[in-house]
């Protein structure tokens, strides 16, 4: 029940904060320097929760830094740059893919997170239902849809990773050191691309409120992460398309075509599919190919 409790909070504050993060966008947020800003403050507003929790130590934060940047800082950066072109609903579909990435990834790293027949249909599925949403747009975002399924691909890869972090290491000792890896990996992108931008107060107001939202939602990722098996810790996907698309409907005026409804199913069963359980034991660490676990700092 725990786990679909912290499940429950990442669906929501992440659907919740796709469409915010829609609607500065739209107004004029560059998507990068956006992102490293709301990751910032994600960083601070988790200090008083890393400093409760009595620090990690040097190593913790290393792999906790790096999980940040391959699961929070990347791909939020590409789920923004998708916001640009294309629609929330869209969008906050695409992002609902990382559970099949999760479930290809763990197929290989984690043996007992078998990729099973019912998971190899819920893949086709997937990918099926992401056509249909390619259908239904009125032009072809290539670039968009690239960014967004790029993004999808490296979270849920990258859960493992962060489940690692999170069973080795106590979730609220590593929040921060994940937060500001996140936040150094999109600066340095921002910086590469030269991507600065003065925002107006509208815009800081919006990211602080989805920075400070970040710290319930990647601490529930690190949370559930930590007792959930990690195709079953990935699956706030469900939340965040059903937010994404009645958001976009409701709050942008965007059309619900049959393309989008029948792409919207398709997606959905496949990540329920991919989602279901293996005959093994539900919870604790998925058993790493070629790696013998240590004591838990």
């Amino acid at each position: 029940m725990k786990a679909w409790l912290y499940i429950l909070t990442t669906g929501i504050v992440f659907g919740t904060g796709g469409l915010v993060s829609k609607h500065i966008i739209d107004n004029g947020l560059d998507p990068v320097f956006g992102t490293a800003v709301m990751m910032t403050i994600t960083a601070i507003g988790s200090i008083p929760i890393y400093l409760r929790a009595g620090g990690v130590e040097a190593r913790g934060w290393r792999m906790a830094m790096l999980a940040g940047a391959l699961n929070g800082g990347g791909p939020a950066m590409l789920f923004n740059l998708g916001f640009e072109s294309l629609p929330a609903s869209v969008n906050t579909l695409i992002i609902s893919l990382g559970p099949v990435f999760t479930a290809l990834t763990a197929h290989w790293v984690a043996a007992d997170d078998r990729f099973t027949r019912a998971k190899a249909v819920g893949l086709i599925s997937s990918v099926t239902g992401v056509g249909f949403l390619a259908g239904s747009l009125s032009s072809s975002p290539v670039t968009g849809m690239a960014f967004a399924l790029a993004g999808a691909a490296m979270q849920g890869a990258s859960l493992l990773l962060v489940k690692r972090v999170a069973t080795y290491f106590r979730p609220a000792a590593t929040l921060t050191a994940m937060m500001t890896g996140a936040a150094l990996a999109a600066f340095v992108v921002t910086a590469v691309t030269n991507r600065w931008q003065a925002p107006t107060s509208e815009m800081w107001l919006l990211m602080t409120l989805l920075g400070l939202s970040g710290v319930a939602a990647f601490g529930s990722i690190l949370a559930v992460s930590e007792i959930a098996p990690a195709s079953q810790a990935s699956l706030s996907g469900y939340l965040i398309p059903m937010v994404g698309v009645l958001g976009g409907v409701i709050l942008f005026n965007e059309p619900l075509g049959w393309r989008l409804a029948l792409g919207a199913i398709l997606i959905l069963t496949g990540v329920v599919l991919v989602g279901r359980q293996n005959r093994e034991p539900r919870f604790g660490m998925p058993r790493l190919r070629g790696y013998q676990p240590t004591e838990r700092n």
